[in-house]
């Protein structure tokens, strides 16, 4: 089982389905007993906290977290009954400490509700699967959710600009003076990103490993790569995606699927340009996304993105052990719309240059 999925609630079970002529009831059963198709939707958790909760995101080189960094989450109520809740912290194995350990809440329909906290590390260096996550159980009328938000630590990337745009052809060389940024560590796989923008388009250039042409599922449609771009709501937490976008590589020019969550996912955005190439081990993608589309997007000196980048990566050999925890700096196994299930995420935040 995916430790996600485990860490989320998830459990292996049963399904006992009672049919009485034109309805049903699904119970979930566990070795704690049977649960209600609505208290064991983990997956429904998953998808309503990327939709209503902000994602704790602060900065890999903040000097305040050994004397404790004041930090935020905001949790919107989208249903027309009143959400009540906790918010708990799980504090892992340690390494940590937050205060207050617990937030209670109580959100009218519609209306927006700030948790604050304050974030304490107590060594100079943890490791990842050390951090502490911030665990949500809610209840609007019949329904429940569970869903947890993790830690996030956001390396910056200097975002250019550039008022003479690259060529979008799949080739990079006049991406010359545009350090990439290496995605995962480079541990395992050569994947990295680079940014520039100008007055009407942000332009991105993403190297990802190639894979072999996946078996045809009808549960999801893969994508070579999706890119996610959300907006800074403050200096410690980001909101939901403004966009998704889907790109599989078939041939030199590539078509934008919007993934976004609630959208038709086979659409297509006409606006947005790529195109991709096939270099040896890497399948290199060159994106112009246009400014419109990010609604609150200006060339100033405090413009502020999230980038959050997944793509599937190479089958390990057959006796290889999937590792236990997920790379620095990433989301292991995230929902990831229109493509597999569960994939791995990458985050970077886009600082951009205003125009000189």
């Amino acid at each position: 089982m995916r430790p996600d999925y485990r860490n989320s609630g998830g459990v292996h079970h049963f399904v006992k389905v009672k049919v009485s002529g034109d309805s049903y009831d699904l119970r979930v059963v566990t070795d704690r007993g049977e649960l209600r198709d609505a208290e064991a939707d983990v997956m429904g958790g998953l998808v309503f906290a990327d939709r209503n909760c902000s994602t704790i995101g602060l900065d890999t080189g903040s000097p305040d977290l050994r004397t404790g960094v004041r930090c935020s989450v905001s949790l919107t109520n989208p249903y027309l009954e009143v959400l009540t809740g906790e918010a708990a912290w799980n504090l892992g194995p340690g390494g940590s400490s937050v205060e207050p350990p617990r937030i209670p809440f109580q959100i009218s329909p519609g209306e927006t509700h700030h948790l604050s906290f304050t974030l304490k590390l107590l060594q100079a260096a943890v490791p990842n699967q050390s951090l502490p996550r911030l665990e949500f159980t809610v209840v609007a009328g019949k329904r429940h959710h569970r869903f947890y938000r993790e830690v996030l630590f956001l390396p910056k990337v200097l975002t250019r600009y550039r008022p003479v745009p690259p060529v979008l052809d799949g080739r990079l060389e006049d991406w010359g003076g545009v350090p990439p940024h290496r995605l995962g560590n480079g541990v395992n796989h050569d994947a990295e990103v680079r940014a520039v923008h100008d007055e009407k388009t942000l332009y991105l250039a993403v190297a990802v490993p190639a894979t072999k042409a996946a078996v045809s599922d009808e549960s999801a449609v893969r994508d070579d790569l999706q890119i996610g771009i959300a907006g800074r709501l403050s200096d410690t937490d980001f909101g939901a995606d403004l966009i998704r976008l889907g790109f599989t590589c078939t041939g030199q020019a590539v078509e934008a699927r919007d993934r976004t969550p609630g959208r038709r996912a086979e659409a297509t955005v006409p606006a947005v340009k790529g195109a991709c190439r096939k270099a040896g081990d890497r399948t290199n993608f060159e994106i112009g996304v246009p400014s419109r589309l990010l609604k609150s997007l200006k060339t100033g000196e405090k413009s502020r993105l999230v980038l959050n980048l997944a793509f599937p990566v190479p089958d390990e050999e057959p006796d290889a052990q999937e590792p236990a925890d997920p790379a620095l700096n990433s989301v292991s196994y995230q929902v990831r719309y229109g493509g597999d299930p569960l994939v791995p995420v990458h985050y970077v935040e886009l600082i951009l240059e205003p125009k000189r």
